[in-house]
């Protein structure tokens, strides 16, 4: 069977289903995006493949995924954190939802952090997902991102400013 997702509207109202493959300009679906901070304030950032459909070989959030039928954000946050980097058990808080376009088609994304302080060459990297991880802290991420735009997610300054800014000070955000 193929891989079907939630279309939904800006509000995230459900308005249907359908297959992943079949998604086209003007179709919005849920997806989640997890930021993991150590205890140094830095935040691990996670490199594409070349194969991903979407974004290849640009880096992004720890983990991402989209939200299949039949199951919610959280429980895809935490699946898609174990099968990209290795991580479970890792208490993950949701600090809220962003819609955003992403090309022609958009994206209701919900996002979660978390903390850990595994050294980057530790975490187990689904090899068809992620091709690198690295921790880096805030500041130098937003210079990263603010000079060379085209190595990160299309969405990455808002994904990464909204993260930031709701995580808390639990997270002890280093700039």
């Amino acid at each position: 069977m193929e891989e079907q997702v939630y279309l939904v509207d800006e509000n995230d109202k459900v308005i249907g289903k359908k297959n992943r493959k079949d998604l086209e300009a003007g179709d919005c679906w849920r997806i989640v995006s997890i930021w993991i901070f150590n205890k140094h304030g830095q935040l691990l950032i996670a490199q594409r493949t070349k194969q991903k459909a979407y974004n290849p070989s640009v880096w992004g959030p720890s983990a991402s995924g989209t939200v299949e039928y039949g199951d919610d954000y959280h429980e895809t946050a935490k699946r898609e954190l174990e099968e990209e980097i290795g991580l479970s058990g890792i208490d993950l808080k949701r600090i809220g939802k962003q819609h955003y376009r992403s090309g022609d088609t958009y994206r209701m994304c919900e996002v979660y952090v978390g903390l850990n302080s595994e050294p980057a060459e530790k975490f187990k990297l689904q090899t068809e997902e992620v091709y690198a991880v690295r921790w880096i802290t805030s500041s130098a991420l937003k210079q990263e991102y603010t000079r060379h735009p085209e190595n990160f997610i299309l969405n990455m300054a808002n994904l990464f400013e909204y993260a930031v800014v709701n995580a808390g000070p639990e997270y002890g955000i280093a700039n």
